[in-house]
């Protein structure tokens, strides 16, 4: 006789596996993940510490801060901090440039 596995069932499943996952991941807290890769990363309740961005296999870090509508307004490089206005800069070492 074949099994088979209606649509709740395989949902109450599925709620069960992401209820360990959940409990696994709070369990892991504190320790590093080395090369995850992050689909989405939610910085709303992130606090304390720092950010290092770049630096690995000669890749250089980008920061950049977005208006509401999407609109990049300060972007933050190798080459030092820029406005949204693609002009004014920031130089590395506190030059100004414009």
């Amino acid at each position: 006789m074949k099994k088979t596995v209606t649509d709740q069932t395989f949902n109450q499943q599925q709620s069960e596996m992401l209820r360990r996952i959940s409990k696994l991941e709070s369990q892991m807290n504190g320790y590093p993940i080395p090369n995850a890769k992050i689909l989405t990363l939610t910085w709303d309740k992130s606090q304390g510490g720092f950010a290092i961005l770049g630096g690995a296999d000669g890749v250089s870090g980008v920061l950049q801060v977005k208006d509401a509508d999407g609109n990049i307004i300060i972007t933050l490089d190798e080459n030092g901090l820029t406005y949204s206005d693609g002009e004014t800069t920031i130089a590395r070492f506190g030059q100004w440039e414009e």
